[in-house]
């Protein structure tokens, strides 16, 4: 969940950024000393975070639009 970050600032996409990472380093596995599995590790790391790129963008749209959008004030209680 991103819902406690603020992904207009820097801080909170480069921490939205850190939990991708994390996520795909739990899917895809810890650092291998073989060679042929590590390939495959790196690969699984790269197709994860670049799977997760239109998700991430949507989430930045979105932050930026909620941002950006006017407050209205409600004529109630006049």
């Amino acid at each position: 969940s991103y819902a406690d970050l603020d992904l207009t600032s820097e801080t909170g996409a480069r921490r939205l950024d850190g939990r991708v990472k994390a996520a795909a380093r739990r899917l895809c596995g810890p650092v291998n000393r073989v060679i042929s599995f590590e390939a495959a590790r790196r690969t699984c790391m790269a197709e994860a975070i670049n799977g997760a790129a239109p998700q991430i963008a949507q989430a930045h749209s979105t932050a930026y639009a909620k941002a950006s959008r006017p407050i209205l004030l409600s004529a109630r209680g006049r």
